[in-house]
């Protein structure tokens, strides 16, 4: 292909996502999310944009609010989104946060009084990673003392050194919880890869503001855990749950989680600049892009699945996080290496959510679709796990990594190489050229068709159709475990 061609494709998905963010996702949390009487987030919104006024107002929701307003902050060095950071901070000071035993609430009812007083490190992870977010956006000193004295409470209470593992769940008092699990769909297992992945992603964050001997050796800790028990270095996949021994309980694994995990490992080894850990990390990358390449893309209508067992597909259904977390990941393989096959899967991704997730008509993103592209509306827009923080960053940092002459540098240096075992499927999306759909937040739904990478055309939804645009029947879904495990975004 032209080089000048090529450069124009990704500068146009450069600013496709840029577009994304500015008039799609942020706008949507500044005015169907944000009430300006109350000065609040509203708790609940369903997939029809239904308000939800009893919903529950989760510590996961209020500190990603917190960290995309602090992030999106920094990234325009201007004002405009401090009201909402604010917005953030206030009801996290005032109604999350313990003043008698420290750390902050797990959910309130909709009135703000306690609903769950539990201190899931989940939980703490994410008050951490914004609160640090915030301090690098605002630089108020107060905001990087609480950051750091949570870290230090949290360590104090939960580290278990000789095992390089934290303790997941505590009591109000911060005495260890038997039952440690973030949802009720997780296995009742003592120990998983989700709450360490954010506690490394979390700590991480905060020792850009604070580079503590401590904190540096606990990432160091987590990393090493992640490399040497955690990953699955044959099946290039992470594990999920574990017994207090970092023995695996369950064959199924998260194509998300893996992808996001991988990415965050990579910025953390480069946090604390130790190259061994970095070289590690940069191999894994590529392992775990070509496994999410090769076995967790649907190759007839797009999109990453939710959950792979067994090298088999586990549930079919896409959910919107997975796609967000992947364009970052793929994104990254292809600046490591200089391949462009990450990249076209990054955009074919891309392709996929603005026909797919992307709702014209009331803005945001669906939570989840089935296999063939239906949204499932009543699933959250916002909610205690729909949060504008996988969205938003996948935004911001693949269109950082795009301006950094991606194909350009052929990688940095230190030899990665892809072992060329996944092949970039088609589906849904149109062969990216990075000018497909861009959002606007206002944007109608099109009646029409379009192209997709297969040739096939393709509703709105992903959905095959005849050149007429009327629907084609299409093959029905694999038979799936219904009391298949699930793990949170």
């Amino acid at each position: 292909m032209n080089s000048g061609k090529r450069t124009m494709e990704i500068l146009s998905f450069r600013e496709a996502l840029e577009q994304e963010l500015h008039q799609g996702i942020l706008p949507y949390w500044t005015r169907h999310v944000f009430n300006p009487e109350s000065g609040t987030f509203t708790p609940r919104i369903d997939g029809n944009n239904r308000r939800d006024p009893n919903g529950t107002h989760s510590i996961i929701l209020q500190t990603r609010i917190l960290w995309t307003f602090a992030a999106v902050t920094r990234l325009i060095q201007g004002k405009q989104y401090l009201p909402y950071l604010d917005a953030a901070l206030s009801t996290l000071e005032k109604h999350f946060l313990d003043r008698r035993y420290g750390g902050f609430y797990w959910s309130l009812e909709s009135d703000f009084s306690v609903l769950d007083d539990a201190k899931r490190s989940y939980g703490q992870s994410f008050a951490i990673y914004a609160y640090a977010e915030a301090y690098l956006a605002t630089g108020r000193e107060e905001l990087k003392t609480r950051a750091s004295d949570l870290f230090l409470l949290l360590d104090e209470k939960g580290f278990i050194e000789d095992q390089g593992a934290w303790h997941e769940g505590f009591s109000r008092a911060w005495d260890p919880l038997d039952d440690v699990r973030i949802s009720p769909d997780d296995p009742l297992e003592i120990r998983s890869t989700n709450t360490h992945l954010h506690l490394m992603e979390a700590f991480a964050n905060l020792y850009r503001i604070w580079p503590d001997p401590m904190l540096k050796n606990r990432i160091h800790t987590l990393l090493s855990v992640f490399l040497q028990k955690i990953y699955h270095p044959e099946e290039h996949y992470f594990r999920t749950f574990f017994d207090d021994h970092w023995h695996p309980t369950t064959k199924i694994y998260s194509f998300g989680h893996d992808i996001e995990t991988v990415w965050l490992m990579l910025d953390a080894a480069q946090t604390i600049s130790d190259p061994v850990l970095v070289q590690s990390c940069e191999q894994v990358l590529i392992e775990v892009a070509d496994h999410l390449m090769h076995k967790g893309i649907d190759p007839k209508f797009g999109g990453i699945y939710q959950l792979g067992k067994q090298g088999a597909v586990h549930d079919t259904d896409k959910h919107w996080w997975p796609q967000a977390e992947a364009l970052i990941g793929l994104t990254r393989a292809a600046s490591l290496t200089g391949n462009d096959r990450y990249l076209k899967q990054a955009m074919e991704i891309w392709n996929y959510v603005t026909q797919t997730f992307i709702d014209r008509e009331g803005g945001e993103w669906f939570f989840r679709v089935d296999r063939f592209g239906e949204p499932y509306y009543f699933e959250d827009k916002a909610g205690p796990w729909k949060c504008p923080y996988h969205t938003s960053r996948a935004m911001m940092e693949t269109a950082r990594l795009l301006s950094n002459g991606i194909l350009t540098s052929k990688g940095n240096g230190t030899g990665v190489q892809s072992n060329g075992t996944a092949s970039s499927h088609g589906g849904a999306g149109a062969k990216s050229n990075g000018s497909a759909s861009q959002s606007n937040g206002s944007a109608s739904h099109s009646n029409g068709t379009a192209t997709s990478a297969n040739g096939k055309l393709a509703n709105s939804n992903g959905k095959p159709v005849d050149p007429n645009g009327t629907p084609r029947e299409t093959e029905k879904e694999p038979n799936m475990n219904d009391n298949r495990e699930i793990t949170s975004p």
